[in-house]
């Protein structure tokens, strides 16, 4: 920098310094160089520019005009680069002429190639006539032919000479042009006069089915359709015939002539076509495809989860065989070809819905809808509707057990498709059920099928027994029977419960297709328990028979069957431990025992046959009521009890029906109804049931020895409410032990009359008693009777005259 503030740079870079008079002078001559250098520069790219002109001119009249436009690129490219901008064209009018020299040249080729094919259609013409007149005529055709064509090709060569393909199209055709050759042959020959019968054609086979379509109407909703897995077969049928139907009317037709013929060939297009549209109207009717879709009534409700009631559907319907010992879900596995799937949301759905109903290829829709009171389902075929069902948890009563909404919605879909197929065709896996609901109860106590199912036991029997109380199908009785008795250890009732399994399992249900893998599972589980009784009674003549027996024909299953996914394969791999375990009990019977079997007698068959609940079913009320008017059936029929009388009505009136007289005066039975006795579910505890159980008071001895002032805090509640429960329970309290089963119905007496402490209990004893003596299990003839006229009269009732 200078002492003006001037700072300059050497060529290298450095700084110098620059004086004020100098830098008019240095600017002047720095303008003279660069001139100068742009001068040199432009004058060798010219001279250069002319001379690539000249050599790209020589390759053009060379007759490679290929090689002078790849120079000519070359060229444009490298000023491109050195400039950083789009140079201007280089030999622009060389670069024209050697482009229109190919273009000529790809002319000439295709019209030596032109000359060349009529060259050999004139030699194959030649060769194949013995007119010498008509020969001489196509030779001399095939000469000219020739000669045109090696002119055009001496014309392409003076134009392009280089290009080796124009070489060898002069001898041979490539593999693309003999395809094109062919393709175009094709289209003259074929398409193009094809093209309007063709159309025609279609246009008819289409009329056919539309009018299938509109034959799938014929079908009213409560025909029984045919097996749904002849539909793909139907469908193919139809659109085959179909397509006949329009070509022998294009083709047969226009050339019969107005004679006999013409009509026979209008009956056969007729005929044809009739058995398309009832192929496709039969076929398109018993398709078996579901469309489910959810919605919901209420913006505030969650909406109901079609994906869920799908993939429940799917194990219910879908799966090969599960459980070794007990059928998981059913053994229908016609859904696995349904596809049946979610309609999806918004305008899709619509679109999808539209064209489903006009082409009618997913013939049955689902639609489910959450409500307050539960969730509807309507199930319709081609707009039909078949059937429709409010499902909610409750869906035998407010005190029945609580099966899964969505294996309810699930179960009565399955059923409903099952019982619209004639025979119920791929649908046999059910083994004749017909209630969805006792399907959907066992299906609910089963995790692979509904998790979380059921997880207490007495939750579980409840479902399972109201399962085999609404119909008597073998998943439930199975199921319900496993639960009883599966892991029981006492002789008497393993050895009954293998009886009922081998008797079971011989079952004509069972003999074949769908029913042998039940038959399996059955005679796997009686070689199993079968095992345990000889595990405690060695020596047992008559188990050491039935294993005999089961192994040969659970071998004769596996037989007819063969190794498949699910159920056989997994009993396929238990058989070897079996096996050798039957092995070893049959060798320790055999060592301590030899001679006949030993056979049990009369009264332990009763015995096995009392624990076993052979009559479980829909008679199993009246079976109960039977034994329990004999002394001999009385033990069988408190151990139906437990089983028959979970469904609440069943209970309700067990109660008070006199066949069960008898029964009443069993304390036996008592304990059974006192199951269902919860007090924090009857009034007035009902409405602090929850913050009751919060702090632990759940008992009546608990509120008892609780105080009033104390009650009152822990519960939040008004001092006079506490007063009341704490009094009624002091009372209650009171009852002795086998009254203490119906505490909820001395409460209810004991509210009515006004009678809740005590004392009040004493001053009005003579209005109270009447309705105490009333309750069930306190009558004259029932079981606590003497029991409750005791506490009675220790209370100030007056006792009965």
């Amino acid at each position: 920098m200078d002492d003006d503030g001037n700072l300059g740079f050497d060529r290298r870079g450095h700084s110098v310094r620059i004086g004020t008079v100098a830098a008019p002078r240095l600017a002047v001559a720095l303008a003279l160089m660069l001139a100068a250098l742009v001068m040199g520069a432009a004058a060798p790219a010219e001279g250069a520019s002319d001379a690539l002109c000249g050599q790209a001119s020589d390759l053009v009249r060379d007759a490679d005009p290929g090689a002078a436009l790849t120079l000519i690129d070359k060229r444009e490219q490298a000023l491109d680069e050195a400039t950083g901008t789009d140079a201007p064209a280089v030999c622009p009018g060389i670069a024209r002429q050697a482009r229109y020299q190919q273009v000529k040249a790809d002319a000439a080729v295709k019209a030596a190639k032109g000359h060349l094919k009529d060259a050999k259609e004139a030699g194959e013409k030649a060769a194949n006539t013995d007119d010498p007149t008509k020969k001489r005529a196509a030779e001399s055709e095939q000469k000219v032919a020739l000669a045109a064509a090696q002119a055009s090709l001496d014309e392409a060569k003076g134009l392009d000479a280089k290009d080796a393909e124009y070489v060898r199209l002069s001898t041979e055709t490539t593999k693309a042009e003999d395809f094109q050759e062919s393709w175009d042959s094709f289209v003259s020959d074929w398409l193009e006069p094809l093209g309007v019968p063709l159309g025609v054609a279609l246009a008819i086979a289409l009329g056919w089915l539309v009018l299938g379509r509109i034959l799938v109407q014929a079908y009213a909703t409560r025909v029984p359709l045919l097996n749904g897995r002849l539909s793909p077969g139907l469908l193919i049928a139809g659109a085959l015939c179909a397509l006949a139907s329009g070509l022998l009317f294009t083709l047969l037709v226009p050339s019969s002539d107005a004679g006999p013929d013409r009509w026979w060939s209008y009956i056969a297009v007729a005929v044809l076509g009739a058995v398309a549209a009832v192929a496709l109207a039969i076929g398109l009717a018993i398709r078996l495809r579901v469309t489910i879709e959810a919605m919901s009534t209420s913006e505030t409700k969650d909406m109901p989860s079609a994906a869920r009631i799908v993939a429940i559907l799917r194990k219910l319907g879908a799966d090969a065989p599960r459980g070794v010992e007990v059928p998981v879900g059913t053994d229908v596995n016609v859904l696995a070809d349904a596809v049946t799937k979610v309609a999806p949301k918004g305008w899709v759905s619509s679109v999808v819905d539209a064209l489903s109903a006009v082409l009618g290829f997913t013939p049955w829709k689902v639609v489910i809808d959450r409500t307050a009171g539960g969730t509807a389902v309507l199930i319709t075929r081609n707009g039909r509707t078949v059937d429709s069902a409010i499902v909610r948890a409750d869906i035998l009563g407010p005190d029945s057990p609580s099966a899964s909404p969505d294996v309810l919605v699930a179960s009565f879909i399955l059923m409903t498709l099952a019982d619209n197929y004639r025979n119920r065709a791929g649908f046999e896996g059910l083994l004749g059920s017909t209630s969805w609901k006792s399907i959907a109860y066992v299906a609910s106590t089963q995790g692979a099928i509904a998790p979380p199912a059921a997880t207490a036991p007495s939750e579980v029997r409840r479902m399972l027994a109201a399962a085999a109380l609404l119909e008597d199908n073998p998943f439930a009785r199975i199921a319900l029977y496993e639960d009883l008795y599966r892991n029981r250890d006492e002789p008497e009732i393993a050895e009954g419960y293998a009886r009922w399994l081998h008797k079971e399992a011989m079952n004509d249900l069972y003999d074949s297709g769908a029913g042998l893998a039940t038959r399996a599972r059955l005679l796997c589980a009686c070689i199993s328990v079968t095992l345990n009784v000889l595990g405690t009674r060695p020596a047992d003549g008559v188990a050491r028979k039935r294993l005999k027996e089961a192994f040969v024909q659970i071998d004769e299953v596996l037989l007819k069957v063969g190794r498949q996914p699910g159920t056989f394969d997994q009993i396929y791999g238990r058989m070897t431990v079996l096996k050798m375990a039957k092995d070893a009990a049959l060798a320790r019977a055999s060592a301590l025992q030899q001679g006949e079997p030993t056979i049990w007698d009369g009264d332990q068959e009763e015995k096995i046959g009392g624990v076993a609940l052979t009559a479980l079913g829909q008679r199993a009320y009246n079976t109960m009521c039977d034994l329990a008017s004999r002394d001999a059936g009385l033990t069988r029929a408190v151990t139906l009890y437990e089983v028959v009388c979970a469904d609440p009505q069943n209970r309700a009136w067990s109660l008070v029906d006199p066949s069960l007289e008898k029964l009443r005066h069993d304390g036996r039975m008592w304990t059974f109804v006192a199951k269902g006795n919860d007090l924090l579910g009857a009034a007035p505890f009902a409405v602090h049931a929850p913050a009751l159980r919060e702090v632990g008071l759940t008992s009546v001895a608990a509120i008892a020895r609780t105080s009033a002032e104390g009650l009152a805090g822990l519960i939040a509640t008004t001092q006079e409410r506490a007063d009341r429960l704490v009094d009624l329970a002091i009372l209650l309290d009171t009852l002795p032990p086998e009254l203490a089963g119906r505490s909820v119905d001395v409460l209810a007496v004991l509210v009515e009359w006004g009678a809740t402490t005590l004392a009040l209990l004493s001053a009005n004893g003579d209005k109270v008693g009447p309705a105490l003596r009333e309750i069930p299990g306190f009558r004259r003839a029932d079981a606590h009777h003497a029991a409750a006229e005791a506490w009675m009269t220790t209370n100030g009732v007056p006792a009965l005259v």
